[in-house]
């Protein structure tokens, strides 16, 4: 036994002699913000402008001149889950005010799919929550898990994000970089089948039918009566895509059938109303506004939002 103790401890010596100095380097180059989760160490109070989500949600919103006016938060993160969303919400409720606008964007496909905690990423993509959320609501929660993120930012992101750091492929201003590019700079039809592919095409490579994932739907409706329970307007709300994208989804026989059909459903359900801007004339041919075949980029989001305030918020907000 006094050996095994001896040898664990040698290894543990070697480990961090290898990861310490690396994981100097990997802040140095990137900081400790890859996954865009220090903003929720610094959360507003008396939030009146607020949205959760997806990618979709994050490079969807842009409150830059909204913020002028009214309290503003973003509380999406890339391929974020609806059941994150309202663990999130459940964590920072008190910071969002009575009357407050609650964006809810629905992804193609965020009520589709296994539970996450089956999927391969899972385990790499929920060490971001650990910065932030206590432990009663991280999905299968590890306190060995816990204290490496804490101390050893590296450990908290993919092995690849790593390496592309260290390389310099990736800055401390990647995701601002990312967010301005322009859609105009890449075949779009293609990017658009890719994303099709993964959002909603692979649903059908087995057997035709869509998986539909009810733990997510389950927590799409907590978190709209979440928002009615403290005084906040919950808005449901898909966000522009380019045409390239919908025409893509199109391929998936009698999803767009299902998906509005239960989103109207929800609405009946809820009395949350919900805005589709999917097909947005004003934006589905517009490259320059978007970063790829379904995401604005800054520019595109700074439109979109604009067009919320006096389209949605304003039925609802002084404005």
């Amino acid at each position: 036994m006094k050996k095994f103790i001896i040898k664990i401890t040698i290894l543990f010596l070697i480990l961090s002699a290898v990861t310490i100095p690396v994981n100097a380097m990997y802040v140095k180059k990137l900081g400790t913000d890859p996954d865009n989760t220090d903003k929720f160490h610094s959360v507003p109070e008396e939030i009146q402008l607020c949205n959760f989500g997806s990618s979709h949600g994050l490079c969807g919103f842009n409150y830059a001149d909204s913020s002028e006016k009214y309290t503003c938060f973003n509380f999406a993160l890339l391929s974020q889950y609806l059941s994150y969303d309202y663990r999130i919400f459940e964590n920072y409720k008190d910071h969002i005010r009575e009357g407050a606008i609650v964006f809810i964007p629905i992804s193609y496909f965020s009520l589709l799919g296994t539970d996450e905690v089956y999927v391969g990423d899972f385990k790499s993509k929920n060490k971001r929550y650990y910065s932030f959320l206590p432990a009663s609501q991280i999905k299968e929660y590890d306190a060995e898990t816990a204290v490496f993120t804490k101390f050893l930012p590296i450990m908290a992101v993919d092995s690849e994000t790593v390496i592309k750091a260290l390389q310099g492929k990736i800055t401390q201003d990647y995701n601002e970089a990312e967010w301005k590019r322009k859609a105009t700079d890449m075949d779009v039809a293609e990017n658009a089948k890719a994303a099709y592919m993964r959002h909603v095409g692979y649903q059908y490579l087995e057997g035709g039918h869509l998986t539909v994932n009810q733990n997510e739907i389950t927590s799409l409706y907590d978190l709209i009566d979440g928002c009615q329970t403290i005084g906040a307007v919950p808005i449901l709300i898909t966000v522009p895509y380019t045409r390239d994208y919908t025409d893509e989804v199109k391929k998936a026989g009698g999803f767009y059938e299902w998906f509005y059909s239960f989103m109207n459903q929800v609405s009946e359900d809820t009395g949350a109303e919900f805005y589709d801007y999917a097909f947005d004339e004003r934006f589905a041919d517009k490259y320059e506004w978007f970063m790829n075949a379904d995401h604005l980029n800054e520019y595109g989001a700074n439109h979109f939002t604009n067009i919320l305030m006096e389209e949605v918020a304003g039925k609802y907000l002084d404005m």
